[in-house]
């Protein structure tokens, strides 16, 4: 990955306003996965809030899933 720099942090604040992620650290990982050092323009991540950025691709969505699954097995165990 490439490390987040001055100028990758002022163009990640536009993504944190218009996306409406959940943080600036969210924002700047989705900006260094859209610059043209990342070619294919992919995150790794089962956080669904990236699916909310235009051209940004997850291609592990199928794990939100199965995270939130486990989760209310949890819920409802406790």
């Amino acid at each position: 990955m490439t490390p987040s720099t001055i100028e990758r942090q002022l163009a990640a604040l536009p993504l944190l306003g218009n996306c409406q992620l959940g943080s600036i650290f969210d924002a700047i990982y989705a900006e260094i996965s859209l610059s043209e050092d990342d070619p294919d323009h992919t995150i790794i991540s089962t956080d669904y809030i990236y699916d909310r950025i235009e051209g940004l691709t997850r291609p592990h969505k199928h794990l939100v899933q199965c995270r939130y699954a486990v989760q209310e097995c949890f819920a409802l165990h406790i």
